[in-house]
């Protein structure tokens, strides 16, 4: 499992656990899962899909973000977001 931390400028957007996500990275869409290499992306407008059980999460990027991952915990911050669109 790896911790998401979702934030906008007013609110949290997601905040737990969950066995991976997907995200939309400027240079193309990405998947993290457990253990992945630490790294560092912007994000463009787009879609982050939450990996759970037993569903999935949806979070949009509407403008663009960034997302840091390091020792399991992806820390992802966006402009605006709406949750399970």
């Amino acid at each position: 499992m790896i911790h998401v931390s979702i934030l906008s400028l007013k609110q949290t957007l997601y905040d737990g656990d969950a066995q991976g996500i997907t995200a939309p990275g400027t240079e193309g869409e990405f998947t993290i899962l457990p253990s992945h290499v630490p790294f560092l992306s912007s994000l463009k407008k787009g879609v982050i899909m939450i990996h759970g059980k037993p569903q999935n999460t949806y979070i949009e990027v509407p403008k663009a973000g960034v997302c840091e991952f390091s020792e399991n915990r992806a820390s992802i911050l966006i402009e605006e977001g709406e949750k399970n669109i």
